[in-house]
């Protein structure tokens, strides 16, 4: 079984464009089943629905629609865990209302972070170096979406 680090993230609090990124905290989940992603280092309850798989609740898009892309206007929120499978670490990125990167987190290797967000809002992954490696739509807010980056 592989340590995974959830490091510090950024969430948006409720989904309007007026909120501000606030602080998540950092959790070790070593001793918590796969995907289990608890609140603080306390042991966290069980799940209540398995996770589901993204074509379920999140469409993958290519990296050439980056352009016409944006955040629209959502009260649908949800919470997708992003994990870092691939063997290079990764750049996470909001699309805001204006299609721009809005910085949120870099997963190393077998790293990964748990992400509020709101159906209509894309996420893009980037290489260190900016470029995109995938845009990830949530489509519905049902379900606990699990995105493995690199696979």
């Amino acid at each position: 079984m592989h340590r995974v680090l959830l490091p510090t993230a950024l969430a948006l609090s409720a989904c309007h464009p007026q909120s501000s990124p606030v602080a998540a905290p950092t959790v070790d989940v070593r001793e918590a089943p796969p995907m289990l992603v608890a609140s603080d280092p306390t042991p966290a309850p069980p799940v209540a629905r398995a996770p589901t798989e993204p074509a379920d609740a999140i469409k993958r898009l290519p990296c050439s629609e980056e352009k016409l892309l944006h955040s629209g206007p959502s009260e649908r929120s949800l919470d997708i865990s992003f994990m870092n499978a691939s063997p290079d670490p990764v750049v996470m990125y909001w699309l805001d209302f204006d299609g721009a990167r809005v910085h949120y987190a870099n997963l190393e290797p077998r790293q990964g972070y748990r992400q509020q967000t709101c159906v209509t809002h894309p996420w893009l992954v980037a290489s260190t170096r900016g470029k995109c490696l995938g845009i990830f739509l949530p489509v519905r807010e049902e379900g606990n979406p699990v995105v493995f980056v690199g696979r």
